[in-house]
C-alpha cells in the first residue's frame, strides 16, 4: 500500500515539476502504481481463496435474507 501512495504522489510531483508536458516520468510512475494496485488486490483474492485472511462474513448474512423472500 504504501509503494502503491509513493508512485501516486511521485507522479503527481513530477506533474507539477514538469508543467503537465508529455513526461515520461509522469507515466512511468503512474503505470507502476496502477501494476502495484492489480498485484495488491490479486494478493489480496489469493489470501481469501487460501484461508491466509478471513473474510467479513457478508455471504453468510445474506443466505437467510435469501431464503426468507422464497
Amino acid at each position: 500500500m504504501l509503494l502503491i501512495f509513493f508512485n501516486l504522489f511521485r507522479g503527481l510531483y513530477f506533474l507539477f515539476k514538469e508543467g503537465g508536458g508529455s513526461s515520461t516520468n509522469v507515466l512511468r510512475s503512474l503505470a507502476i502504481r496502477v501494476g502495484l494496485t492489480i498485484a495488491f488486490f490479486v494478493g489480496l483474492y489469493l489470501a481469501d481463496h487460501y484461508g491466509l485472511i478471513e473474510g467479513h462474513g457478508l455471504r453468510e448474512g445474506l443466505s437467510p435474507a435469501i431464503e426468507q423472500v422464497e
